[in-house]
């Protein structure tokens, strides 16, 4: 079996775990800390690498434990003295990346040196600082544990692609597996804002996706995104459904504003509370809602109000963008 080591969104360790031990037919944990997973498994690099609801994932070469005084250079030099793991490459190039609780750190140039020297050598591959197919990181968590791997993912950067306010991929393919994906599913996102949510579902097997604004130029604005996908795309406003008919949803996954870009002139409270009542209607008995939640005193005392219309069945508490937030899927009952 390999080992390798994933990050993923802080807050959301035990949907990680289980989604890892869904797509694996063996799967075993060694370590889960918050926002990162140390696993096993014989699957091939290409199913590690296409599994969406992770943020990057590695081939774990080394590990290290223990509270470390100067743990880049220490990890470094272990690597040096310790033979490598045998693995086959190809020809291609490689830079070294160092992170020290998730931030880039250098190191002493002559080290650097050495470890792309033995490599290189090792795997038969070329250094490249600027534009390399490939990195080797050295990893080291606050809580003591360090790691050497090959990373398998390569993303976008995000800042450049996405608009303001548009989820990661990765999360939205995580609100997407919390609904628990099903080929007859009838989809509504009402807050569709750039079509996140609703073009990641697109990914699943779905019967119909309704995605919705109500701004027409945000509607416009996703039309390009959609097209060839079965999507259908609404102008109509979360508080009045009135385009769908009592009981005709089977699952809604949103984003609902935060109260901060929505204008001075919502009432945020007034919001949820008519959108409940609407999400009351519209799902079907049994049904989910999936919701992202930025305000969460506010929505949980609202939500009491509805605890005879939904049960809560699980609150996962994470940060967006540095912003405390919660997800919350709730079941019609």
């Amino acid at each position: 079996m390999n080992r390798y080591f994933s990050t993923f969104i802080v807050g959301l360790g035990e949907v990680i775990q289980n989604q890892l031990d869904k797509a694996f037919d063996d799967f075993e944990v060694d370590l889960l800390l918050d926002g990162l997973i140390v696993y096993r498994s014989s699957a091939p690099w290409e199913k590690i690498k296409s599994l969406r609801f992770l943020n990057n994932s590695f081939l774990c070469l080394s590990e290290f434990k223990g509270k470390l005084n100067g743990p880049m250079v220490y990890m470094a030099e272990r690597v040096l003295r310790e033979p490598l793991p045998q693995i086959k490459l190809g020809k291609k190039s490689f830079r070294v990346i160092f992170s020290l609780a998730n931030e880039p750190v250098a190191v002493n140039k002559d080290l650097l040196a050495k470890l792309e020297q033995k490599i290189s050598l090792q795997y038969k591959v070329e250094v490249d600082r600027t534009s390399p197919e490939m990195e080797f990181w050295f990893l080291y968590r606050s809580e003591g544990y360090g790691f050497f791997g090959l990373r398998l993912t390569r993303h976008p950067d995000y800042k450049k692609i996405l608009q303001k306010g548009q989820l990661r991929p990765e999360l939205a393919n995580l609100l997407c597996l919390l609904s628990e994906p099903k080929a007859e599913d009838v989809i509504l996102d009402p807050f569709a804002g750039s079509g996140a949510i609703s073009l990641e579902r697109a990914n699943f097997p779905y019967k119909q996706i309704y995605a919705g604004e109500i701004e027409e130029q945000l509607v416009k604005a996703i039309q390009e995104k959609t097209k060839g996908k079965k999507i259908l795309l609404l102008q109509l406003d979360a508080t009045d459904l009135k385009d769908f008919a009592s009981a005709s949803i089977d699952k809604i996954i949103t984003d609902p504003p935060w109260g901060v870009s929505v204008g001075k002139d919502i009432d945020i409270a007034k919001l949820y509370e008519r959108m409940f009542k609407e999400f009351a209607r519209v799902v079907k008995p049994g049904g989910l809602v999936i919701l992202l939640v930025g305000n969460k005193e506010l929505f949980e005392s609202i939500l009491k109000c509805y605890f005879s219309e939904f049960s809560l069945l699980i609150k996962y508490d994470l940060l967006v963008s540095g912003k405390k937030a919660a997800i919350y899927k709730l079941k019609r009952l």
